[in-house]
Protein backbone atom coordinates (compact mmCIF):
# COMPACT_ATOMS: atom_id res chain seq x y z
CA UNK A 1 0.00 0.00 0.00
CA UNK A 2 1.20 3.48 -0.82
CA UNK A 3 0.77 6.59 1.29
CA UNK A 4 -2.03 7.82 -0.95
CA UNK A 5 -3.86 4.52 -0.78
CA UNK A 6 -3.82 4.74 2.99
CA UNK A 7 -5.41 8.19 2.71
CA UNK A 8 -8.15 7.28 0.23
CA UNK A 9 -10.36 4.49 -1.04
CA UNK A 10 -11.91 4.54 -4.52
CA UNK A 11 -15.08 2.75 -5.58
CA UNK A 12 -14.38 0.86 -8.80
CA UNK A 13 -16.23 2.28 -11.78
CA UNK A 14 -16.89 1.03 -15.29
CA UNK A 15 -15.76 2.95 -18.36
CA UNK A 16 -12.73 4.59 -16.78
CA UNK A 17 -10.73 6.71 -19.19
CA UNK A 18 -7.08 5.78 -19.68
CA UNK A 19 -5.17 9.05 -19.50
CA UNK A 20 -1.64 7.72 -18.93
CA UNK A 21 -0.74 7.27 -22.60
CA UNK A 22 -1.40 10.81 -23.81
CA UNK A 23 1.37 12.72 -25.59
CA UNK A 24 0.61 16.05 -23.96
CA UNK A 25 2.91 17.82 -21.54
CA UNK A 26 2.28 17.15 -17.88
CA UNK A 27 2.01 20.10 -15.53
CA UNK A 28 2.69 19.91 -11.82
CA UNK A 29 0.87 22.61 -9.93
CA UNK A 30 1.62 23.71 -6.39
CA UNK A 31 -1.91 24.91 -5.66
CA UNK A 32 -5.09 26.11 -7.29
CA UNK A 33 -3.80 29.69 -7.58
CA UNK A 34 -0.63 28.67 -9.41
CA UNK A 35 -2.72 26.34 -11.52
CA UNK A 36 -4.92 29.26 -12.57
CA UNK A 37 -1.83 31.26 -13.53
CA UNK A 38 -0.55 28.46 -15.79
CA UNK A 39 -3.84 27.72 -17.57
CA UNK A 40 -3.91 30.71 -19.99
CA UNK A 41 -0.66 29.55 -21.63
CA UNK A 42 -2.07 26.13 -22.57
CA UNK A 43 -3.41 25.29 -26.03
CA UNK A 44 -6.99 24.16 -26.61
CA UNK A 45 -5.80 20.55 -26.91
CA UNK A 46 -3.86 20.81 -23.64
CA UNK A 47 -6.83 22.42 -21.88
CA UNK A 48 -9.09 19.61 -23.08
CA UNK A 49 -6.66 17.02 -21.71
CA UNK A 50 -6.33 18.81 -18.37
CA UNK A 51 -10.12 18.94 -18.15
CA UNK A 52 -10.37 15.20 -18.86
CA UNK A 53 -7.83 14.47 -16.14
CA UNK A 54 -9.60 16.64 -13.58
CA UNK A 55 -13.00 15.20 -14.48
CA UNK A 56 -11.53 11.71 -14.15
CA UNK A 57 -10.48 12.56 -10.59
CA UNK A 58 -13.90 14.02 -9.83
CA UNK A 59 -15.74 10.97 -11.15
CA UNK A 60 -13.48 8.36 -9.57
CA UNK A 61 -12.36 9.64 -6.19
CA UNK A 62 -14.69 9.70 -3.22
CA UNK A 63 -12.82 12.10 -0.91
CA UNK A 64 -14.80 10.83 2.09
CA UNK A 65 -13.78 7.23 1.53
CA UNK A 66 -10.49 6.97 -0.34
CA UNK A 67 -8.26 4.10 0.70
CA UNK A 68 -7.27 2.29 -2.51
CA UNK A 69 -6.33 4.65 -5.32
CA UNK A 70 -5.39 3.14 -8.63
CA UNK A 71 -1.95 3.98 -9.99
CA UNK A 72 -3.55 6.31 -12.51
CA UNK A 73 -5.51 8.13 -9.80
CA UNK A 74 -2.41 8.44 -7.60
CA UNK A 75 -0.39 9.86 -10.50
CA UNK A 76 -3.05 12.46 -11.27
CA UNK A 77 -3.41 13.44 -7.61
CA UNK A 78 0.36 13.97 -7.49
CA UNK A 79 0.41 15.79 -10.84
CA UNK A 80 -2.08 18.35 -9.55
CA UNK A 81 -0.47 18.45 -6.09
CA UNK A 82 -3.65 17.40 -4.29
CA UNK A 83 -2.10 14.80 -1.96
CA UNK A 84 -2.45 16.87 1.21
CA UNK A 85 -6.01 17.80 0.32
CA UNK A 86 -7.08 14.15 0.45
CA UNK A 87 -6.93 14.44 4.24
CA UNK A 88 -9.76 16.97 4.10
CA UNK A 89 -12.54 15.95 1.70
CA UNK A 90 -13.96 19.47 1.60
CA UNK A 91 -10.61 21.00 0.69
CA UNK A 92 -10.00 18.34 -1.98
CA UNK A 93 -13.43 18.86 -3.54
CA UNK A 94 -13.13 22.65 -3.39
CA UNK A 95 -9.72 22.73 -5.08
CA UNK A 96 -10.73 20.20 -7.70
CA UNK A 97 -13.85 22.21 -8.56
CA UNK A 98 -11.83 25.44 -8.73
CA UNK A 99 -9.38 23.80 -11.11
CA UNK A 100 -12.16 22.40 -13.31
CA UNK A 101 -13.85 25.80 -13.41
CA UNK A 102 -10.63 27.53 -14.39
CA UNK A 103 -9.92 25.08 -17.20
CA UNK A 104 -13.49 25.24 -18.51
CA UNK A 105 -13.46 29.05 -18.46
CA UNK A 106 -10.21 29.29 -20.42
CA UNK A 107 -11.23 26.52 -22.79
CA UNK A 108 -14.50 28.32 -23.59
CA UNK A 109 -12.62 31.60 -24.17
CA UNK A 110 -10.16 29.94 -26.55
CA UNK A 111 -12.83 28.06 -28.47
CA UNK A 112 -14.98 31.12 -29.15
Amino acid sequence: MTILSVMCQIPSMENQVNLNNQNLPSHAYFNAENFKDEIPALSVEQLQMELKKLQFLGFNIDPFNCMDLSTEEENLVREFKLEDDLRNPFSFTNKLLQMIDSVETHLNKKQH
